[in-house]
């Protein structure tokens, strides 16, 4: 029998994605709950992979407010209350909210481009 794996941590990426994700799905959530313009964007993107997303629509329809609540109050996604961290476990890696954050990325790259060719 191997133990090839055995005495290995998880990779320090890992936690270092996780983290990210989380942070992520925390700006969302806040900017989903005050603009209801980013909120429904959101939720466009959930219905173009409904397999997926069927969580993150009812999130964003507004259920699951205390496990919401939690979330947004909690910086570090390893310091969610244990049950916190085995409902969140399966949905933080197909969150909605990177339409949100990519939309603003290009927005700002062609303000940057923009102002590089007027130079």
């Amino acid at each position: 029998m191997s133990r090839q794996n055995e005495d290995r941590p998880l990779p320090k990426g890992h936690q270092e994605l996780t983290r990210r994700s989380w942070k992520w799905i925390r700006e969302g959530l806040t900017r989903c709950a005050e603009n209801s313009g980013d909120r429904q964007v959101c939720l466009n993107w959930c219905e173009k992979f409904p397999d997926f997303t069927v969580t993150w629509r009812e999130i964003l329809q507004g259920q699951h407010e205390e496990l919401v609540s939690i979330a947004i109050k909690t910086e570090d996604y390893f310091n969610l209350p244990p049950e916190a961290l085995v409902w969140w476990e399966s949905i933080i890696q197909n969150h909605p909210f990177g339409v949100l954050f990519a939309k603003d990325d290009y927005a700002a790259l062609l303000e940057k481009r923009k102002e590089e060719r007027t130079r």
